[in-house]
């Protein structure tokens, strides 16, 4: 585990000191990783680069690290990113800004286990073998749950995988569980896989996570008409979500889409939806989510998330203020231009 991370914060500090890769013209590559989220339904249509005006490449990837790696070369500026490698990332000074919450996880994400594995409750998890994507929002809240439960990381085998093989090894009954997201968190519960404990859990003691849009800050400020017009998008698909929850139906355009993008079944779409909280643009600039100078309560939780990757050893660092990669600039002007 702290190899990868440690590879992770040397792929930054590379970065800042060879500098940044120009975006060529009106073309931006933009980072996603599959979760189950209403932006996702517009990638099919390419509804992103007619509201943008740019054309939009979508770059998929399977865990923030690899998004890091990417931001951190100038190859992708910007990109949805989980809280934990994000909160990694600025610390360790990767110049990028958080400016728009995807979710706030609720149960979305979970500790789950094969029925096989003889896991009745958190006592029975000492020497069993869990997979989780090391760097990842599930990898921090995998540590969490363990020290909540009193567990070593050392007295568990955590092993870092993709979703899609984290999926192919609880088949091949290679793992005892896992801690990972939707939709592949969907198919181990079909598989008969218990929730030990999830995500909406964990936020309750303390130890929240969340998925989220960032921005390397030098291209956004050279692209701002882009930044307004993203999140506006967004925000517009999350509203439609909200308003017209009938339109995500198992047998809608939506969900077939979905399901050609990452494989969900269209019947698990509503039901993954619901397990998340998409905040409104008129919620989001609040200090409930990114608002105010010293980027609110996603700017805290940032905090948090780091200390706890200090004490797991996994960064080196604290800073003091995590507003410093927190803005709500882009959100703000996608409102004012709502309102007009």
């Amino acid at each position: 585990m702290t190899r990868l991370l440690l590879a992770l914060v040397c792929v930054v500090g590379a970065v800042l000191l060879s500098g940044v890769q120009a975006s060529a013209g009106e073309k931006v590559i933009v980072g996603w990783i599959p979760t189950v989220s209403p932006y996702e339904a517009a990638i099919c249509g390419d509804s992103f680069s007619d509201a943008t005006g740019y054309e939009v490449d979508w770059r998929k990837f399977e865990s923030g690290p690899s998004v890091i790696a990417a931001l951190a070369s100038g190859e992708v500026p910007i990109s949805f990113l989980g809280s934990t490698p994000a909160a990694a990332a600025i610390s360790q000074g990767l110049e990028i800004d958080v400016f728009w919450v995807v979710s706030f996880i609720a149960t979305g994400e979970a500790l789950i286990a094969r029925p096989e594995a003889g896991i009745t409750g958190p006592q029975d998890l000492r020497g069993k073998t869990l997979a989780t994507p090391f760097g990842s929002t599930s990898h921090y809240h995998l540590l969490f749950a363990l020290k909540s439960f009193g567990i070593a990381p050392e007295e568990a085998k955590i092993v870092g995988m993709t979703p899609p093989q984290i999926a192919a090894a609880w088949t091949r009954g290679d793992i005892d569980g896992s801690y990972v997201w939707d939709p592949v968190l969907a198919k181990l519960k079909d598989q008969g896989g218990k929730v030990v404990v999830d995500s909406g859990q964990l936020a309750d003691w303390g130890e929240a996570i969340l998925n989220l849009f960032v921005v390397r800050k030098d291209w956004a400020k050279e692209h701002p008409e882009f930044m307004a017009a993203f999140v506006s998008k967004v925000a517009k698909m999350d509203a439609d979500y909200r308003q017209n929850p009938s339109s995500w139906a198992a047998d809608s355009e939506h969900a077939g889409c979905l399901e050609s993008l990452m494989g969900v079944k269209p019947a698990d779409v509503p039901r993954i939806l619901e397990t998340f909280v998409f905040p409104s643009l008129t919620e989001a600039v609040t200090p409930e989510w990114i608002g105010g100078s010293d980027g609110g309560r996603v700017a805290r939780w940032l905090k948090l998330t780091a200390e706890f990757l200090k004490d797991q050893n996994k960064i080196s660092n604290v800073l003091p203020d995590y507003g410093v990669g927190v803005t709500d600039r882009w959100a703000k002007e996608a409102l004012k231009e709502s309102s007009q």
